[in-house]
């Protein structure tokens, strides 16, 4: 061990552990970085922050604890390893399906007018896409995926396949088949709960559009 540390026990949980018998990962981080020379006063501060958050989070109801990490990872594929979606879907389904109209796209890939017209606005600008008015209908515009548009979907999905076994490498088959069951009961009791949520708003309406007519009525 480095002869330059100064500390016998670790400052980092408040346990007061012996610097030579830590167990816990905070414990071994402090070390880690320790040894290597990167401690200082803000890095312990910094250290003891983030200590005191997980005991934070551990005291959360489990629910909540599940909710948080859900949505953390939900943040890290879509912005550090999926990256793109809207445009990778858009040229997916353009050399799947060929040329076609804005709205005819839109109807598939189910995205707002004006955010699809932005997406595409930025892929044709990168020469991904063909956008041409139709010669039967100038107020129709197709849309149809170059051969630089096709060699970039082809290569994103080949590092996508790449990138999820990166993604799950922690787990093995067996509890890679397990989460995935997890999830699969997660997404139908949610779409469930969406759906009746949405038959008892719609319900809502019609029962109030009802008493309005009846008072109309009277």
């Amino acid at each position: 061990m480095n002869k330059e540390i100064k500390y016998e026990k670790c400052p980092i949980c408040g346990k007061g552990c012996d610097v030579n018998e830590l167990k816990c990962c905070r414990g071994k981080k402090f070390i880690r970085l320790l040894n290597n020379g990167e401690i200082t006063e803000e890095k312990v501060k910094e250290l003891k922050e983030q200590s005191k958050k997980r005991e934070e989070f551990k005291k959360l109801p489990q629910e909540e604890r599940l909710m948080l990490m859900i949505g953390k990872c939900g943040t890290i594929l879509n912005n550090k390893h999926c990256g793109h979606h809207g445009r990778g879907r858009i040229l997916r389904v353009l050399l799947e399906k060929g040329t076609m109209t804005q709205s005819e796209l839109q109807n598939i890939i189910d995205i707002r007018s004006g955010s699809l017209s932005e997406i595409l606005s930025k892929i044709e600008e990168k020469e991904l896409i063909i956008r041409e008015k139709d010669e039967n209908d100038k107020r129709k515009v197709n849309i149809s995926i170059t051969e630089k548009g096709k060699g970039s979907i082809l290569l994103k999905e080949e590092e996508l396949k790449n990138r999820s076994k990166e993604l799950f490498n922690a787990i093995n088959e067996e509890e890679q088949q397990q989460l995935e069951v997890i999830l699969s009961k997660l997404l139908k009791s949610w779409r469930g709960n969406i759906a009746h949520g949405e038959h008892m708003k719609s319900h809502g309406r019609c029962k109030h559009k009802k008493h309005m007519k009846e008072k109309e009525i009277e």
